[in-house]
């Protein structure tokens, strides 16, 4: 099972509740009803994975001592869709990682222009230079 897959599936079932709350060992055991020992151990790993990462994105709590898996602020503004956060997320850092950039590729543009008008106008100024220069008189024999 696909680690987001179990996050999306953990954090749909706490955002369905009408309390917001899960009890954990009971839905892992509901996940693994049916499965031999193998792969319920591969199910119940990739569903803590899952619940690690929910509580590291701040989605979901858990206290230390209890069973009881809650929503977080995160996982109400998200609306329990884990993939549509998980997008959010990247675009928020993608548009973060530009509006670090930018100013730093205007600042390039900026010199890269006015190095182009400097060697422009020297250019223009030694052609003027060049039609005022006097021609040599054709001269005396």
């Amino acid at each position: 099972m696909d680690i987001h897959t179990a996050s999306e599936i953990v954090l749909r079932m706490v955002h369905e509740d009408v309390e917001g709350k899960l009890v954990w060992s009971e839905f892992l055991k509901h996940q693994t009803e049916g499965y031999n020992d193998r792969t319920a151990n591969e199910i119940r790993g990739a569903y803590a994975k899952a619940l690690i990462i929910l509580i590291d994105e701040g989605l979901c709590r858990k206290d230390y001592n209890s069973d009881i898996v809650q929503l977080a602020q995160k996982g109400i503004e998200a609306d329990g869709n884990f993939r549509k956060y998980i997008k959010k997320k990247k675009t928020r850092n993608t548009l973060e990682k530009l509006r670090r950039i930018a100013p730093i590729v205007s600042a390039i543009i900026v010199i890269i222009s006015f190095i182009i008008t400097i060697m422009k106008k020297n250019s223009d100024n030694k052609k003027a230079a060049a039609k005022k220069a006097p021609t040599t008189i054709k001269g005396k024999r």
